[in-house]
């Protein structure tokens, strides 16, 4: 935390604020002055500008239909919204469509392990 303190008068005066790393994603700014025998306070909420983590895939090779046991190699570009090529890790999963006659298929898949149980009684307990 940081104080200033200004003497005003007339003119305009520009507060420059280096935004720090340990200020998070958003920073709060109070600006507290007194004019006229009266007090304001104003707040000013500043919000860091994040990098877009957005990524382009392509696939470079792909079949719509393999044989049974066929060897095959799938290839795919990964580049950021901009067109720049980064190292990414990536998982895929196949589906063969004709098992729905035998099954239904019900895809479920969720990569954030959630930290919460959801008693009988629908409060929301934190797993310890």
């Amino acid at each position: 935390m940081e104080r200033k303190r200004f003497m005003l008068n007339n003119s305009n005066t520009t507060l420059s604020i280096l935004y720090k790393e340990t200020y998070g994603p958003t920073a709060d700014v109070f600006i507290s002055y007194i004019k006229d025998n009266k007090f304001f306070l104003e707040n000013i909420t500043l919000t860091r500008k994040e990098t877009s983590k957005q990524l382009d895939i392509t696939t470079k090779t792909f079949r719509d239909h393999l044989t049974p046991g066929q060897q095959e190699e799938w290839s795919f570009v990964v580049k950021t919204e901009q067109g720049k090529a980064v190292i990414a890790e990536m998982m895929a999963s196949m589906y063969d469509a004709s098992l729905d006659k035998i099954h239904s298929h019900r895809w479920n898949f969720n990569p954030v392990y959630s930290t919460y149980s959801m008693p009988p009684d629908g409060d929301i307990l934190p797993i310890r």
